[in-house]
């Protein structure tokens, strides 16, 4: 087995547990004269001249770039494409947005969990009361392993059925809040990641439309973009706010209360910050229950249209980033 050599590797380009070479006999193309091969390394593209100069002595001479150099000069989505390739068939590897280098991939982390912090993301303000309205959490690394462990087909599948599992969570309605059924599931179709959310706020008497309100308002659930501007004390002071225009309002802000004056018809809309890859709905069946639903879709595997919507959902109290879109018609 060839020893790979990382001493002149930038940092997250460790790449000696992933990739074994048996030698059992020279290879053809070794026996090339060095003019020949630099010839040929020039044709490459620089993902395959960054592997290849983690392979043998001779390649590591012949593809030698300076690539903290490199890495310096990549701008931030060019650096994320570059490592997602790199980490494209590396099973034990995924591409962190936040430092954008590669970390091993940790099989406690997974979405349902909210307790595996990357050492490079900070703790988010608020973190308590976001993950008991929103205890399923998915970072850009999930999404990534999910798919890739998915494609191979023969290797950590333990830790994609973790991954993958739908997750519940029934709680009975208390004073400090409304929140009763919460339920995310994520599923892999057409090489494609997909999610599905729902929140169901419920009180044993009529529902208290100001409290739900502002419990959301302090935890936005269904993207940062969709944060509710003003905190309205009652249906009759938002009534005066859209009569009078006294405050700006969020999409969100809209749907939540139209469906409030509309029992029984369901409001749908998108994030268009989200580039129309968030979709959500906000239903009251009755006045004691509020039903919110979001879709997502986080993209396929595809390196350069995974880098272009990376963040666009909006980011936590450090730099975490996250990207999603969606079809409903596919739950």
């Amino acid at each position: 087995m060839v020893n790979i050599d990382n001493a002149t590797a930038p940092s997250g380009f460790d790449l000696s547990n992933t990739r074994s070479i048996k030698t059992v006999a020279r290879a053809h193309l070794l026996r090339l004269p060095s003019e020949l091969l630099l010839d040929i390394i020039g044709y490459l593209d620089i993902v395959t001249v960054a592997i290849l100069s983690r392979t043998c002595a001779r390649f590591r001479a012949l593809a030698h770039r300076d690539w903290k150099q490199f890495l310096r000069q990549l701008l931030f989505v060019k650096k994320l494409v570059f490592w997602g390739k790199i980490a494209f068939d590396s099973p034990n590897h995924s591409v962190c947005q936040n430092c954008h280098r590669m970390h091993r991939i940790n099989h406690a982390d997974v979405p349902q969990t909210c307790n595996v912090v990357l050492p490079c993301v900070l703790t988010p303000q608020n973190r308590s009361l976001a993950i008991s309205l929103n205890p399923y959490k998915v970072r850009p690394q999930h999404v990534q392993t999910a798919l890739k462990l998915s494609r191979l087909g023969n290797i950590h599948q333990g830790y994609l059925q973790k991954l993958m599992t739908p997750f519940t969570r029934n709680r009975q309605p208390d004073d400090r809040g409304h929140l009763q059924y919460f339920a995310a599931m994520p599923k892999i179709i057409s090489g494609g990641y997909l999610l599905r959310k729902e929140w169901i706020f419920k009180s044993g008497g009529e529902c208290h439309f100001e409290d739900v309100h502002g419990q959301i308002r302090r935890a936005p659930l269904v993207c940062y973009h969709m944060i509710i501007a003003f905190m309205y004390s009652s249906l009759r002071e938002w009534n005066l706010a859209q009569k009078y225009r006294l405050y700006p309002q969020t999409p969100f802000d809209e749907s939540f209360w139209y469906a409030v004056c509309n029992i029984g018809k369901e409001f749908k809309e998108k994030c268009a910050n989200c580039s129309d890859r968030t979709e959500y709905s906000i239903l009251y069946p009755d006045k004691y229950t509020m039903i919110i639903r979001a879709w997502y879709d986080y993209g396929t595997e595809t390196h350069d249209d995974w880098a272009s919507i990376t963040g666009f959902l909006g980011k936590t109290n450090a730099s975490e980033r996250i990207f999603v879109t969606v079809n409903p018609g596919d739950f």
